[in-house]
């Protein structure tokens, strides 16, 4: 298995989809495989419930749990067990996860006020029916880079991956998100270009008062 981070693009896709208050899966991943410009494939997990239920951790442990459903052998499942098998496909190694509260409720699932909690993984997972991983095999022993936690982690980015988020917002965002997906500060322009210019600002403005020093009085 590869050893997954976290991937700021994938977690503003997971946010504009919650958004949308719906207990289903965004069609867009199917449809528009440039819905992350890093990745080919991105998957994805739901978790919807109401406000007092609702904490990270225990949707992510209620996908895991499917695992007593999961028959590997068999490569099948005797209930549902596709959330099991996102969490844990060797391949996927990038994940960014997002919950917005419905106050009007989740369509699909309750008219009440509710939560949606999404995550989407990269690459996708729950591929072409193979099994989530190899089995055998001492850890790591498949490794090309480093071996992290009995995982498998390559420092490379991913072809074509950019530094930061991408700077549009995802496809299937509702009308009105944001349009920037960078919430990143620029830190070059708080920290050297405005100081710079403050400071130029009050040498001109010294210059002029010295050159001109009734410039500034008035009575």
């Amino acid at each position: 298995m590869l050893y997954m981070t976290w991937d700021e693009g994938l977690s503003l896709i997971a946010k504009a989809w919650a958004e949308h208050c719906m207990f289903q899966h965004n069609p867009k991943l199917k449809d528009d495989p440039s819905v992350h410009p890093a990745f080919s494939s991105v998957g994805e997990n739901i978790w919807t419930g109401s406000p007092s239920l609702f904490d990270a951790t225990r949707a992510i442990k209620k996908w895991v749990d499917e695992k007593e459903d999961y028959d590997y052998q068999g490569n099948k499942c005797n209930s549902v067990c596709g959330h099991y098998t996102q969490v844990v496909w060797g391949s996927s190694y990038k994940v960014g996860c997002a919950a917005h509260l419905c106050p009007g409720g989740v369509a699909g699932f309750t008219s009440k006020e509710g939560v949606v909690f999404v995550c989407n993984y990269a690459t996708a997972g729950n591929m072409d029916s193979a099994r989530p991983y190899e089995s055998g095999g001492a850890a790591c022993s498949g490794c090309s880079g480093s071996c992290v936690d009995r995982l498998c982690r390559d420092n490379r980015s991913p072809a074509g991956a950019p530094a930061v988020a991408p700077a549009v917002a995802p496809a299937g965002a509702p009308t009105g998100a944001p349009a920037s997906a960078s919430h990143y500060p620029d830190y070059l322009n708080i920290l050297i270009v405005r100081p710079m210019g403050l400071l130029l600002t009050f040498i001109t403005a010294f210059a002029l008062h010295y050159r001109y020093p009734d410039v500034f009085c008035y009575e």
